[in-house]
């Protein structure tokens, strides 16, 4: 039986603890380049990781601003006893927080892009016309059949 963390006690310098098994790829590598069939081929693949990665980031949005609160009064008073909700709403943040970073982890490492992980919209490197461009898909949408510029983000999608 696995044991649940307790926190008895929250001061401004309480942090949710964080294992990282190996670096994340960043934007100074070099991208993966998919082709349209290859972004669609990953999609249904995706499409679980998408779904965990919203959930975390609207969940740990919801819980922003009493925790926010709650480490303000910690600073203040120099550490306080939370009530019990207090303590389930840090556990469930520090769980959802670790949850989104293994999922953000998992697609950098597939080589795709997460432009806004509370809508899941995802980037996939890409060529077009010799110019390297990002092809564009947002959760909910069938496949992807978007691309823009690099410089242009999702209000410059234009059909592929």
């Amino acid at each position: 039986m696995r044991d649940t963390p307790t926190v008895t006690r929250i001061s401004a310098q309480s942090m949710c603890v964080h294992v990282r098994s190996a670096p994340v790829p960043n934007d100074r590598n070099a991208p993966r380049l998919f082709s349209l069939d290859d972004a669609n081929a990953i999609l249904p693949d995706l499409l679980p990781l998408v779904a965990t990665m919203r959930e975390d980031a609207a969940a740990l949005r919801e819980l922003q601003e009493p925790l926010r609160e709650l480490a303000e009064r910690a600073t203040l008073a120099g550490g306080i006893r939370p009530t019990e909700s207090e303590r389930d709403a840090h556990l469930s943040a520090c769980r959802h927080e670790q949850s989104l970073e293994r999922v953000l982890e998992e697609l950098a490492e597939l080589g795709v892009r997460i432009k806004d992980p509370e809508r899941g919209l995802l980037d996939f490197p890409s060529v077009r016309d010799g110019e390297l461009v990002e092809l564009c898909w947002i959760y909910g949408e069938d496949h992807v059949a978007f691309w823009h510029r690099l410089d242009e983000g999702f209000a410059g999608r234009r059909p592929v």
